[in-house]
């Protein structure tokens, strides 16, 4: 008669009297009366909106800076009579600018609309105001600075 290994071996009912009862063989075993099993909280993504005022916000202030530049060009090269403001590069860089404005506004509503989301971070939204409001305030500021000269 052979004798099994008394360390690794084991009888059916002692396989099943190690499981508490409505247990089955194989699952996980309760955890103590308290503890919770570790559930990392997912981290938030940044908002699209966020980023998208973020990016707006550059792009129309590089936008807005070279025509603030361009602007003064023209206005040096004009001579002493001033830059005519009926010519075709006039108009097209007033129009640039006004439509960076709006742009501008654009991106600000975006960041704005980036802050209020649940569950998102709210990094971007809120860099995007910032920046497009500076625009806004920029830009703005020397219209008035502009047309009070005249």
């Amino acid at each position: 008669m052979t004798q099994p290994p008394s360390d690794s071996y084991q009888t059916p009912q002692q396989r099943y009297d190690q499981y508490p009862y409505g247990q089955q063989y194989g699952q996980p075993q309760p955890m103590a009366y308290g503890a919770y099993p570790y559930q990392p909280y997912p981290e938030n993504k940044h908002s699209g909106m966020g980023v998208a005022s973020f990016i707006i916000g550059l792009g129309i202030g590089l936008l807005e800076l070279a025509m603030v530049i361009a602007a003064a060009v023209m206005e040096s090269q004009a001579g002493p009579s001033g830059l005519d403001e009926k010519s075709p590069a006039a108009i097209i860089l007033g129009l640039v600018l006004l439509t960076g404005l709006l742009v501008a506004l654009l991106g600000a509503g975006l960041g704005a609309a980036a802050c209020l989301q649940p569950n998102r971070k709210k990094i971007f939204g809120i860099l995007g105001i910032l920046i497009n409001g500076m625009i806004l305030l920029v830009v703005v500021g020397l219209m008035v600075i502009g047309l009070a000269m005249k």
